[in-house]
């Protein structure tokens, strides 16, 4: 069975994971440096942010964890020189995140995932999707707000809850924008196994050492 210890506290992570059959052998909640640098791309910036809370989870460990270190950062972005629509401080940053997606029309969610296992190199992986998102009129933000549901979400909204009915169309991975991309780390998990157990295979004949 695959394993990993997950560098996250997300219940939405974690249910992706077991959903495909990975086993969770511990978790953490690493506390890293978030800040979007002005120029940066948002698809390098969740590259970054998924590598920063891989070393942070490993630097929280006394020892190398029995399964690899699983790390992910989801963002939401809509122009690449822009900045990324971050989690919504308040209402009204909600309500101006919103906004901008109701007049983008289009917007993309990049998944960045890092798995680091002792005596392997470190992985970092990404997938972006395209989302088409007509966020709900003025009469019905009220009870969106009253909702809840858009607290600690990224962008302001969560596609698998009340935004499923805002959503016309997606492009690409769905469990990436829920949080992470199943298939890619899946496989990505599976190739670090093979390495692992399958040997070297050995010199070809006459070849030097």
């Amino acid at each position: 069975m695959l394993a990993v210890h997950l560098g996250s506290r997300s219940p939405r992570r974690r249910a992706l994971l077991e959903a495909a059959g990975v086993s969770i052998v511990g978790t953490d909640n690493p506390d890293c440096d978030e800040t979007w640098r002005a120029g940066e791309h948002p698809v390098s910036y969740a590259r970054r942010v998924a590598l920063a809370k891989a070393h942070a989870t490993a630097a929280m460990q006394g020892s190398p964890p029995s399964a690899p270190i699983l790390t992910a950062d989801t963002t939401v972005w809509i122009r690449p020189d822009g900045a990324p629509l971050g989690k919504p401080r308040d209402a009204a940053d909600l309500l101006a995140m919103l906004a901008a997606l109701r007049a983008a029309r289009r917007h993309h969610v990049t998944t960045a995932f890092t798995i680091a296992a002792s005596g392997d190199p470190v992985v970092t992986e990404h997938v972006t999707t395209h989302v088409y998102l007509s966020p709900p009129p003025a009469a019905e933000l009220a009870s969106y707000l009253a909702s809840d549901e858009w607290r600690d979400k990224a962008g302001g909204y969560a596609i698998q809850g009340l935004a499923s009915a805002w959503a016309s169309r997606i492009e690409g991975s769905y469990s990436s924008v829920v949080g992470l991309p199943t298939v890619e780390v899946v496989a990505a998990l599976r190739r670090l196994r093979a390495r692992r157990h399958d040997p070297a295979p050995p010199p070809a004949a006459g070849a030097s050492a």
